[in-house]
């Protein structure tokens, strides 16, 4: 949530959103929404290829990844995890477990469903460290499953170059 905005009788929350473009935003009615807080944050480093995963401020973990080919087309921002998906089949692409965020692959709007990112596990485990993904953050399998254990829906995701 950014703000809050009382109208009349009405309470009015600014809530970032899982659509293109990045970073968007809009007010949503009291009622309409579920307010919850979490500790818990993603930081990801594209230039050092780290996810690092905060709990109330304190580092509890870094995991290396791979990442895209050139970081400049990364979507950097401010986001946040808003779904968790279990693959029906656990030797593909997406191994055995998917962060679903809210950031958008920039430059792949032609993708299913317009580019969604995500922190996913991986069928190709020496391929983490490395430059190799069209969009998304690649994790070791055991590793997406520690900071998926870690880290609830509606966590934020901050990624940085």
């Amino acid at each position: 949530m950014r703000s809050v905005r009382q109208v009349g009788d009405t309470t009015w929350y600014d809530v970032w959103l899982p659509i293109r473009p990045n970073e968007s935003h809009g007010w949503v009615r009291e009622g309409s929404v579920a307010i919850y807080t979490t500790t818990a944050k993603i930081v990801i480093h594209l230039s050092q290829r780290r996810l690092l995963v905060y709990r109330r401020g304190v580092l509890v973990g870094t995991f290396p990844v791979g990442r895209r080919h050139v970081p400049a087309t990364y979507p950097t921002g401010i986001y946040f995890v808003n779904q968790k998906l279990r693959p029906p089949t656990l030797g593909g692409p997406y191994g055995v477990l998917a962060l679903g965020i809210s950031a958008y692959q920039p430059r792949l709007p032609s993708w299913p469903q317009g580019g969604p990112v995500a922190i996913h596990g991986t069928n190709e485990d020496s391929l983490i460290g490395q430059a190799v993904s069209h969009g998304c953050v690649r994790m070791h399998n055991a590793d997406v499953l520690k900071v998926s254990a870690l880290v609830p829906t509606g966590s934020p995701v901050v990624i940085v170059q």
